[in-house]
């Protein structure tokens, strides 16, 4: 459904764009910046280009070695995404003090929209063909961190020492934090002198040298419309070590593993809906809508646990 047509409603837009659900954590694993252009191009550069050491010596009247830095441009296009809702004039007209029913379904669609970005997110962190070869391993048996006798301490350092970039990082799915809080090893490596009770995030955080740890918390229905509602996690039973620049400004220097391009904000449009087409008294359609992409820039400064947890 097109946007175009219909009139932005700043005031509801406003809504819509301050609308966070604290449980998401999306926007910092794949961080935003803006393009100018719905469709657009940005840089892969090569690796080998920051890794070479080329022959630096020079004479005294010689001329320098000259290196060439070399990157391949690539092209995206920010998809729209938008939901509506019609709100009857009658339910405008009866509502109860303090309640407004357009700004509830603003709220409404705005949280779906955001529901959708975390999916998108949360599917193409826990994909491994999006990561390096050698940038991933799955877990099964004993090696998995739901099994007290393996050992996440060295599987994670491991992995962190072998990234040609160190990341700052660490997505976890709930099931796997559950588990990683209380593991013995790690207990251990942050108590010293006892592997009974629970660390929190910051203090794994810690023990790995990392910015910090993101636990994914979302749920979705994996269920069709109108079937039984049946719940699953978003962020599942994965655990991905990560370079993210928060501070993001544009894709020319992959400095992240991805990052989400958003072409404007995220608007609101309201359609007058006439009598006969939203009940007896007319009423008013809110669409909500962004346009973004979500992009993995570079597979190497990733390392993706499958299956983290049985």
């Amino acid at each position: 459904m097109a946007l175009a047509p219909f009139p932005v409603d700043t005031e509801r837009t406003a809504i819509a764009i301050a609308y966070r659900n604290r449980h998401y954590i999306g926007r910092e694993v794949l961080p935003p910046f803006s393009v100018g252009l719905q469709s657009f191009t940005y840089l892969r550069h090569d690796k080998r280009d920051a890794f070479q050491v080329p022959d630096a010596r020079i004479g005294r009247k010689g001329e320098a070695n000259e290196v060439e830095f070399s990157a391949s441009e690539q092209s995206a296009t920010c998809f729209d995404f938008a939901l509506r809702d019609q709100v009857p004039k009658a339910d405008i007209d009866n509502a109860p003090p303090n309640y407004d029913p357009l700004n509830r379904a603003t709220i409404g669609l705005t949280e779906l929209i955001e529901l959708g970005r975390e999916k998108r997110v949360a599917d193409i962190v826990q994909n491994a063909a999006n990561y390096a070869d050698g940038c991933k391993s799955t877990l099964s048996g004993s090696a998995q961190w739901s099994d007290t006798t393996s050992d996440p301490v060295a599987a994670i350092t491991e992995a962190i020492d072998g990234m040609i970039v160190r990341p700052n990082v660490l997505v976890l799915g709930r099931p796997v934090f559950s588990a990683l809080k209380v593991h013995p090893k790690v207990v251990r490596s942050v108590r010293k002198l006892t592997e009974d009770g629970v660390v929190t995030a910051e203090q794994i955080a810690e023990l790995f040298e990392l910015d910090k740890v993101l636990v994914g918390d979302g749920f979705y229905s994996s269920a069709g419309k109108g079937k039984t509602l049946t719940l699953s996690r978003l962020w599942g039973k994965n655990a991905a070590l990560l370079c993210v620049d928060p501070a993001l400004a544009g894709a020319s220097e992959p400095r992240s593993f991805g990052a989400t391009a958003e072409y404007g904000t995220r608007l609101v449009h309201t359609n007058a809906l006439d009598p006969g087409h939203c009940g007896l008294r007319g009423g008013t359609e809110v669409v909500v809508g962004e346009s973004t992409c979500e992009l993995v820039m570079a597979p190497d400064l990733g390392y993706l646990f499958s299956a983290a947890v049985a």
